[in-house]
């Protein structure tokens, strides 16, 4: 039996809860494998040419970002990374598998350790965040948002926003 960590990374759609906005993220991934060999001649066949750790990590490479997709069509929400990775390890195990079983290899279990969104995107989250925040304190709780009212552009609205210019309720 052999365990390996697998290191890599991937492109990630990261849906943010609060603000509702998307982002395409670059994310460092890491993987446990636990493998045993199955057919000694096949695998030492294949890993003449490349190690073990490397055969892994080319098909566990290949096969994360389709099974996030898979899972979270339409993104994983930022806050769920971590469990978004323990709702992936099944899968990567059953894509990874077959493919490793021609190898001679069993892939007992692999287990999504972690997700880490690039630093950009955690801060370009951290602003969104704030602007929403600020946008929320801008405008008092007692003003009733179903009400029509028009703006100083002219335009009708019925929120605490002006559609047309942006202009809050309570400028106007």
């Amino acid at each position: 039996m052999v365990v390996e960590k697998i290191n890599g990374s991937g492109l990630v759609v990261v849906k943010d809860t609060f603000t509702g906005l998307k982002l395409d993220s670059m994310a460092e991934y890491s993987v446990s494998c636990t493998v045993n060999v199955i057919d000694e001649e096949v695998f030492n066949h294949v890993t003449a040419s490349q190690s073990l750790k490397d055969l892994l990590n080319n098909y566990i490479g290949t096969c994360f970002g389709m099974c996030l997709r898979e899972a979270y069509p339409d993104g994983i929400e930022y806050e769920e990374l971590t469990t978004g990775a323990v709702n992936i390890s099944e899968n990567i195990k059953n894509q990874v598998s077959d493919i490793l079983e021609v190898n001679g290899i069993a892939l007992e279990t692999a287990s999504v350790d972690s997700i880490i969104i690039d630093e950009n995107s955690r801060n370009m989250l951290e602003k969104m965040h704030k602007m929403k925040a600020g946008i929320n304190n801008m405008v008092p709780n007692n003003i009733v948002t179903d009400v029509e009212w028009t703006c100083t552009c002219g335009k009708k609205n019925a929120g605490n926003f002006c559609t047309e210019c942006g202009s809050s309720r309570e400028r106007r």
